[in-house]
């Protein structure tokens, strides 16, 4: 793992010299990321999850097929172990669900230019709730970035939250273990319950970055009215992590 950091670091700098390249893509581990942000090579972890998947328990998807579903909550600091997550991990939705469907967010690479720039200064991850909506995420993100000239070193979490089953594109190498990518919330080596998270009971930071969905017909009277009416969202409070 030591060496590993050391490698990733290397690999920043040298793309960090202007003219070499202008952004980064990597793939990691949540066990991966957890270390890496325990050593602050890793800022930030930002779960593109929608808010009703971030924010835990009982939601109703709209998809077809999909209906009342339940997530146990989120990576984060849960309140006796690993402090230091504590306000390095938000919610920043690529997604948000309509009245019929989940599209896509269309704020979500803006807001790494505006609200959450910050994020960007030092690397961070994506992860979502198996790893593909990270990994076609976190590669819009690094075109964006790439096609404005900046500096974002960015990883997807392979496996995300709650694990994948492969092989396929989103679970893949030496991330496959047994045919299944290891996610955030389950055993992995040194914490058989999972990483840190914070489950319904424990989610106190209602605050956090949480559209209020859009619904289905606003998208169908096409972007020019997005554009006019904007999107409603909750206020921002800077309790980031829970």
């Amino acid at each position: 793992m030591k060496r590993f950091r050391i490698l990733t670091l290397f690999v920043f700098m040298v793309l960090a010299i202007p003219g070499l390249a202008s952004a980064a893509l990597m793939e990691i581990s949540p066990l991966g990321v957890y270390e890496m942000m325990k050593d602050n090579y890793i800022g930030f972890l930002i779960d593109i999850r929608t808010p009703e998947e971030w924010g835990g328990g009982e939601y109703w998807d709209p998809r077809e097929g999909k209906g009342l579903k339940n997530t146990d909550g989120h990576p984060g600091y849960d309140g006796t172990n690993d402090a230091f997550l504590e306000g390095r991990v938000l919610n920043i939705s690529s997604d948000l669900f309509s009245d019929t469907d989940r599209v896509t967010n269309p704020r979500f690479k803006g807001e790494f230019l505006n609200r959450y720039h910050f994020v960007t200064d030092t690397p961070f991850a994506l992860i979502c709730a198996s790893g593909k909506r990270s990994y076609n995420a976190a590669a819009d993100l690094d075109e964006f970035a790439s096609s404005l000239g900046l500096n974002w070193y960015i990883y997807n979490v392979v496996g995300g939250f709650k694990g994948r089953s492969g092989p396929d594109d989103y679970c893949f190498g030496h991330f496959c273990n047994d045919g299944h990518c290891a996610g955030w919330k389950e055993s992995l080596e040194g914490f058989s319950d999972g990483l840190p998270r914070i489950d319904p009971e424990g989610y106190s930071c209602k605050g956090a970055y949480n559209p209020v969905p859009i619904p289905g017909a606003l998208f169908l009277l096409g972007s020019g009215l997005i554009g006019i009416i904007g999107t409603t969202r909750r206020k921002f409070i800077p309790c980031l992590s829970g």
